[in-house]
């Protein structure tokens, strides 16, 4: 089981878009679940690389911050 605090690259998402998550100055899981999908967007990502964090977060039980 994964710990808030573990590194984003323990979600094993798609290399574009870790790189995409420290660009944004998003290092760890929590910082990951404390976005909402609509600050993802905001930030510039497409509608099929937040579905991937997404699921790769619910996977981990981990859910986005206003995910039901």
């Amino acid at each position: 089981m994964l710990n808030l605090e573990d590194n984003v690259e323990k979600l094993k998402l798609d290399k574009k878009i870790e790189s995409f998550l420290k660009d944004n100055k998003i290092y760890t899981i929590k910082e990951v679940v404390n976005k909402s999908k609509s600050d993802f967007k905001t930030l510039g990502l497409v509608q099929n690389d937040i579905s991937d964090i997404e699921i790769k977060a619910e996977l981990q039980g981990f859910k986005l911050k206003g995910s039901l």
